[in-house]
């Protein structure tokens, strides 16, 4: 499955800059030991109408700019409703990735529905 073609996103230029500018581990996401051990250890790409009716740990919800002002304004729409099946499906955490371009347009509105920025303190 390419994630390009199916679900819209375009790959990064230059990823291993990008990478290496986050600081991150040069370790696997899964230990090799988890996988052996049988645990149901795994990463899905789905789109928000195939996990309808599920409850899963974690959700990430890529959303493109329209779906996330619909989200703020609710479910009177059909990309509202969207949003809101994103947001019902995480059973303990839910991560909403806005796009760069329309992250101060959308902050002040997303923190007054109880989001909290990546990295901010709880409370």
């Amino acid at each position: 499955m390419r994630l390009d073609t199916k679900f819209g996103l375009a790959p990064a230029a230059n990823l291993g800059s990008k990478l290496s500018k986050r600081a991150l581990p040069n370790a696997p996401l899964v230990a090799a030991a988890d996988l052996a051990g049988g645990q149901d250890t795994r990463i899905r790409i789905d789109t928000v109408h195939q996990v309808k009716g599920e409850s899963l740990d974690a959700v990430l919800y890529i959303a493109k700019k329209g779906h996330v002002q619909a989200m703020i304004n609710g479910v009177d729409t059909e990309l509202g409703r969207i949003g809101y099946v994103a947001v019902t499906r995480a059973k303990g955490a839910f991560w909403l990735r806005v796009p760069a371009s329309a992250l101060a347009e959308f902050r002040g509105p997303l923190i007054a529905l109880g989001f909290r920025e990546r990295g901010a303190p709880a409370g």
